[in-house]
């Protein structure tokens, strides 16, 4: 969990802020402000923006299905200049991602299937929370396109999934379950284990795939 915030006049921090408490910074570009609050949880310690050349980016959540040498979010610019403003149908994970490219003269805000990440867009500004710049929430499954003149040249959805549930046995949804942690987990990552059924199913999943870890728990009357 990171949060950001981008605006051009005034941005409020206070609150996003709290969603990174490793380590804020804060870059001015081209007439824009970056602040960027960093929870340090996947790979390298590692401030953002991103910066390459004239594009910079901000983001927030995890990517599962590209390497990385520092962190994960290190693959958006290369997916960006490869893929143009398509780049997000090639992200398998859950991200919110605000990307400024100066040189084009675009800003491309994008959200996962199902908006796990806040996004909230107002104008060319946009922030994790409302209170940042205010505007509207990003809906999920969206990749926003606009020029620098806050004109939508492009509204689309990422994925055109059947979200439906086609589970026709308990192995089926076993084996999907053990898959999802399967591409989250690390070794000796950690969970914090409760007496609920969601973290113990977690704590199975990661011994049957005999993935190592390290728990913690506090133990009541």
């Amino acid at each position: 969990m990171c949060g950001f915030l981008v605006y051009k006049k005034s941005g409020n921090n206070f609150y996003i802020q709290k969603r990174g408490t490793d380590f804020t910074n804060q870059v001015k570009i081209n007439g824009f402000t970056f602040v960027h609050n960093l929870l340090s949880v996947t790979g390298k310690f590692t401030p953002q923006p991103f910066i390459n050349g004239d594009i910079v980016c901000v983001y927030n959540g995890e990517i599962y299905n590209h390497k990385f040498t520092n962190s994960d979010g290190e693959n958006i610019i290369p997916l960006y200049k490869k893929y143009g403003t398509e780049f997000p149908k090639y992200l398998d994970g859950e991200w919110a991602i605000a990307l400024y490219d100066f040189d084009k003269k675009l800003a491309i805000f994008a959200t996962d299937l199902f908006a796990t990440k806040p996004l909230w867009v107002n104008g060319l500004e946009c922030a994790s929370y409302q209170s940042g710049v205010g505007g509207e929430k990003m809906p999920a499954n969206t990749i926003l396109v606009l020029d620098l003149e806050s004109k939508i040249k492009e509204r689309k959805n990422i994925y055109n999934w059947d979200l439906r549930q086609h589970k026709k046995s308990y192995e089926d949804w076993i084996w999907a379950f053990e898959n999802a942690v399967k591409k989250r987990a690390v070794e000796n990552c950690f969970i914090g284990l409760s007496c609920g059924y969601d973290s113990g199913a977690i704590a199975c999943a990661l011994l049957k795939l005999k993935i190592p870890f390290k728990a913690y728990i506090v133990k009541g009357k």
